[in-house]
């Protein structure tokens, strides 16, 4: 019953999105390994989109991160990252650099089956031609346990 309500949740998602005409693929891959209390990973990341200043789908962004993670306790875990960032907006056909490196905070749980992360990540934003500002960030994911084969599988 939870498999088919999540996905019905997506696939609702899905059409407001694309009914806003704003439609994005954002896909990701990484890789990461784990060095005693560090975890150590890279990621790249690749934007495509069309929104309203937009007529064609094209690469928005790409996103290069490397970043090391240290579990304090089971529970919380403190990192550093840089990304570095190339992007465009609207109709302009280059790129601009953007440098971000950051830190970050992340407290970890479960509670009935679920695993929940939230995480704070304060960075500097240095992009090309404008001067240097920091953001704080915040993310909270819930991960719903998904059972095949008698198994739960979690991402």
């Amino acid at each position: 019953m939870r498999f088919r309500l999540y996905f019905t949740i997506m696939a609702i998602a899905a059409c407001c999105t694309a009914y806003a005409n704003n439609v994005e693929s954002w896909n990701t891959i990484q890789g990461s390994t784990k060095i005693g209390k560090f975890t150590v990973g890279a990621s790249e990341e690749l934007r495509i989109g069309t929104n309203q200043a937009q007529t064609t789908k094209k690469i928005d962004e790409i996103h290069t991160t490397a970043f090391v993670d240290f579990s304090v306790i089971d529970w919380l875990s403190v990192g550093i990252q840089d990304d570095y960032v190339l992007l465009r907006n609207g109709s302009d056909t280059r790129y601009r650099h953007d440098n971000r490196p950051g830190v970050n905070i992340a407290v970890k749980g479960t509670f009935g089956g679920f695993d929940l992360m939230n995480r704070s990540r304060f960075v500097m934003r240095d992009l090309q031609g404008e001067r240097p500002y920091f953001r704080y960030r915040n993310l909270s994911k819930v991960f719903t346990p998904v059972m095949y084969d008698g198994k739960y599988l979690k991402g």
